[in-house]
């Protein structure tokens, strides 16, 4: 058999052959070279089987990660879920709510922390029957103080305590 000259197509067909042998062995340069080929011809991954065994462990890193993500989010609606509804058996639906647009304010994620907060942040409510708060004493003349003294007194030093607690003292 004799030997014929090369044509300049297989030149540069060698060419490249040995430029794509470069890019195959440079650790930078392969993944893409795997991911080109692997989008023009399928079937010619099988010459890569080391990188097919590296992409089968990073596919499988990856959905155990996804699946712990998945599990810590459930776990988180369900601790949030529980602590919703045990605040509005608490507090009622409508306080509830209230937290809740304080805690999306403060970018809380804890209902406890955000009715704390609610607590600290909202004052006792007054009863429209309670006296305007003053400076000043004067002797009361309330029909309760006459008719049960010890109870007006023992009511009576609930509000101031709670007054106290609450740290919002008469004017």
């Amino acid at each position: 058999m004799t030997l014929r000259p090369m044509t300049q197509a297989e030149k540069d067909a060698l060419a490249m052959g040995r430029l794509m042998h470069k890019l195959a062995n440079n650790p930078k340069t392969r993944r893409p070279l795997i991911n080109l080929v692997r989008a023009q011809d399928p079937a010619a991954v099988r010459h890569f089987p080391d990188q097919q065994v590296e992409d089968l462990r990073q596919q499988i890193i990856n959905d155990k990660a996804k699946e712990k993500i998945e599990r810590d989010a459930a776990t988180t609606k369900e601790k949030l879920e529980r602590q919703r509804s045990d605040l509005s058996s608490r507090y009622g639906e409508d306080r509830v709510k209230d937290i809740e647009a304080l805690m999306t304010q403060h970018g809380l994620h804890d209902y406890e922390l955000g009715a704390r907060l609610y607590q600290a942040e909202t004052p006792p409510g007054r009863s429209p029957l309670e006296p305007p708060r003053s400076s000043r004493w004067t002797m009361p003349d309330d029909k309760k103080l006459l008719e049960d003294p010890g109870a007006w007194a023992n009511e009576t030093a609930h509000t101031v305590i709670n007054e106290l607690r609450g740290r919002i003292l008469p004017r």
